[in-house]
């Protein structure tokens, strides 16, 4: 066992507490223990220089560790073959449109990156919305970045095509046809499309 002078065991700043005698004898062999033990850097003072470097390192070893993980899937970027008129790659461009909300519809200003949306905002020009957009037109941005949204064709849960769903579409056509429309309904919202009022006159007159 390591000896243990006077000196050692009577401390000259308050009250001072030890694990062992190991560490109260304060040997060679338990300052290479300790050593091994804890790694360098923890026991200097919070100020110095020396410990300010050591939290550095390790910091950026554990960033280092996680940004291993974190990585963009990696994509090709390929130019136009025949780039649109007025078109610059990085410029936003903004184009006029309008959302019905209710039977009513209200002007928009939809602002696009190369061929994305990514803003809506209120079109000055509309008398109806004054350049102001509601939160319903705002959210609907999110519906073309929908991750749930269908990315092929489906038939009862399972993969189909699109001539599948032609035919089918044709096969039905008739068969409203023949019985004139007998028991077909539609179920739509309250609209101010002037397409959708024309293709509803267009099924009355044939049904």
């Amino acid at each position: 066992m390591p000896s243990i002078d006077q000196e050692t065991s009577q401390p000259t700043e308050g009250r001072t507490y030890w694990q062992s005698l190991a560490e109260l004898g304060n040997s060679k062999d338990y300052l290479e223990f300790i050593k091994g033990e804890f790694p360098e850097g923890v026991d200097l003072p919070p100020e110095s220089e020396g410990r300010r470097r050591f939290l550095q390192v390790m910091a950026a070893s554990i960033a280092l560790a996680t940004t291993t993980g974190c990585h963009w899937p990696k994509e090709n970027i390929r130019p136009f073959a025949n780039r649109p008129d007025g078109m610059v790659p990085g410029i936003p461009r903004f184009f006029a449109t309008s959302m019905d909300l209710g039977g009513v519809s209200r002007g928009l200003l939809v602002k696009s990156f190369d061929g994305r949306p990514i803003n809506v905002e209120g079109n000055n020009l509309d008398p109806i919305s004054a350049g102001a957009a509601d939160k319903y037109s705002i959210a609907s941005l999110l519906d073309l970045y929908d991750p749930d949204r269908s990315q092929e064709v489906l038939k009862d849960g399972k993969p189909s095509t699109w001539a599948d769903v032609t035919g089918m579409l044709a096969a039905k056509k008739k068969e409203i046809e023949s019985s004139r429309g007998a028991g077909l309904r539609f179920l739509t919202e309250a609209s101010s499309s002037p397409s959708r009022a024309r293709l509803k006159a267009m099924i009355l007159s044939k049904l």
